[in-house]
């Protein structure tokens, strides 16, 4: 293991202070064993006494953190990303009758679909203000309509 960087959480820096007023030499220590171990692998001896201050736990949370960004860059990085097309949300807009019932059926979340309706200029708060002049009826359904089920208010979702 030979990383060029790697994450330093804020808890490590309090237990840094709180050993460097008790004893400087052992924070010296304490922070020298995250340092080596985050850059290269390489662990304190066994007897040191640095590791009653949660280096396992530590070193633990910096192999996790590793792994996370070693599979985000494996798989390019982030979350996949969607294409949605103007077109996709006219043809919602046609069947359901809020923003929230549009993202639902595109699959994807509010926000996101915020940001796909700012791209393509669709800012009026109400999508039935863009519904087709003609009022055009299809036999498709809003599939992020929620439904009443027997269970009372709650809300289920057609997938």
């Amino acid at each position: 293991m030979d990383n060029n960087s790697f994450v330093i959480y804020h808890t490590y820096y309090d237990t840094y202070k709180r050993l460097k007023k008790r004893d400087p030499a052992l924070a010296a220590e304490f922070i020298d064993a995250i340092l080596a171990y985050g850059f290269t692998g390489e662990m304190p001896q066994e007897d040191s006494l640095v590791w009653d201050f949660g280096l396992t736990t530590i070193f633990s949370q910096l192999d996790a953190s590793t792994s996370r960004y070693e599979r985000a860059v494996k798989n390019g990085g982030g979350r996949p990303s969607v294409n949605i097309t103007i077109d996709d949300i006219y043809e919602q807009i046609e069947v359901c009758d809020t923003w929230k019932e549009i993202a639902a059926a595109l699959k994807i979340d509010a926000d996101t679909l915020r940001a796909i309706r700012q791209k393509y200029g669709l800012t009026e708060r109400n999508p039935r203000k863009y519904k087709n002049s003609e009022n055009r009826k299809t036999e498709k359904p809003c599939s992020g309509k929620p439904n009443t089920s027997a269970l009372g208010d709650t809300e289920v979702f057609r997938s």
